[in-house]
């Protein structure tokens, strides 16, 4: 089982800057004295910055995602990825088709 940071950092491997449409997204942990920390990610190409909010799947829904199917293109099969977005400058798990990329899941 990956630790909180190692989790988060294998998603945004995969997600998409929405400004540039790179996948060059750096993970960054910022604490604070007496305020906790939170996950940055920055863009390495174009330098724009967004809070990464992570969400923990339990077991269960992992176990089912080789099982989900798809609304958009009806196959079998899912994954958890990160879906970055300018306006709120946040990125979000969410879990998608292995075959479309159709996200149909939203984390909350």
């Amino acid at each position: 089982m990956l630790d909180p940071f190692s989790a988060a950092q294998k998603l945004l491997m995969k997600a998409q800057c929405p400004e540039c449409s790179r996948q060059r997204l750096e993970l960054r942990l910022h604490c604070e004295m007496g305020s906790g920390c939170v996950y940055n990610a920055s863009c390495e190409d174009c330098r724009l910055d967004f809070e990464v909010h992570t969400g923990t799947a339990p077991n269960e829904i992992a176990a089912l995602l080789p099982n989900l199917i798809c609304p958009e293109c009806g196959h079998k099969g899912a994954a958890f990825g990160m879906v970055c977005q300018t306006a709120s400058r946040t990125c979000d798990p969410v879990v998608s088709c292995s075959t479309c990329n159709h996200i149909y899941v939203k984390s909350a």
